[in-house]
């Protein structure tokens, strides 16, 4: 299960679960005081008009699985929201509206490789957990190098033939899952990703790996299963990093 799919929300207060009663969302009284709202796995197309500004401290909303065709208005007036998912819905596009969302450091979305390409990444300077898993994309657009403060990144399933270079500039990032693509070589620069620590790659297409792989000395969990690997890198051996002298390198 990928790092960021298999993380619980942080500790934050307990999460409202509005009742859905004739299709219509019954919200508790004391909305206004809100910081969590999951309203995943429901049937839902829009969101009421005035929703946005009566959610005055809203940190985190859960709308994934349910029938949205685009990010409902409402949400671009939340302007405390840190973390977004909508997931598992029936997105068009990515609305450029979200880009209102300055401080938004978690975004969860099923997009297609267009409309993340008309995306102004560079407005989302905080953004550190992006999923666009379980896409159709082929390419990265070249201002995904922006996400300087990017920490965990979900790109697995899609239909990469190469790995992305935009990738190798994000240096802060720690977990990246690009399990289930297609690229059959990983580029010796990969180096360059010196603060990873989380790195999924499963079921590619992958015979060999560069030498330089093993120079990523903060690295704790690889995953290389269901690949065509024949032989490791020399170094393999010696690059796990241990801590209170045992190792925390798991090779899957």
């Amino acid at each position: 299960m990928p790092a960021m799919r298999s993380r619980k929300l942080r500790k934050q207060p307990a999460p409202a679960h509005p009742l859905l009663q004739d299709n219509q969302i019954i919200l508790p009284e004391d909305i206004a005081e809100i910081e969590v709202l999951n309203l995943g796995n429901n049937s839902l197309q829009e969101l009421p008009d005035g929703l946005g500004s009566t959610l005055n401290n809203l940190r985190i909303l859960v709308l994934r699985r349910n029938k949205f065709t685009a990010v409902p208005r409402v949400v671009f007036e939340l302007v405390q929201l840190v973390e977004l998912d909508m997931s598992h819905n029936c997105l068009r596009s990515f609305s450029e509206g979200v880009g209102q969302l300055k401080g938004l450091r978690s975004c969860a979305s099923a997009t297609t490789k267009s409309s993340i390409c008309q995306l102004r990444l560079e407005r989302f300077q905080f953004l550190e957990e992006l999923d666009i898993s379980f896409n159709d994309l082929r390419d990265f657009p070249r201002t995904f190098s922006s996400l300087a403060k990017l920490r965990t990144l979900d790109a697995d399933h899609n239909k990469l033939n190469q790995f992305p270079a935009e990738i190798l500039a994000l240096s802060e990032l720690e977990e990246l899952d690009c399990s289930g693509n297609k690229f059959e070589t990983l580029p010796a620069d990969i180096v360059k990703l010196r603060s990873v620590k989380i790195l999924w790659l499963s079921s590619l297409h992958m015979s060999t790996l560069p030498d330089t792989f093993c120079q990523l000395q903060h690295l704790e969990s690889l995953m290389l299963d269901g690949n065509n690997l024949t032989v490791l890198p020399p170094a393999f051996a010696s690059s796990a990093k241990t801590q209170d002298d045992q190792s925390v390198l798991q090779r899957v």
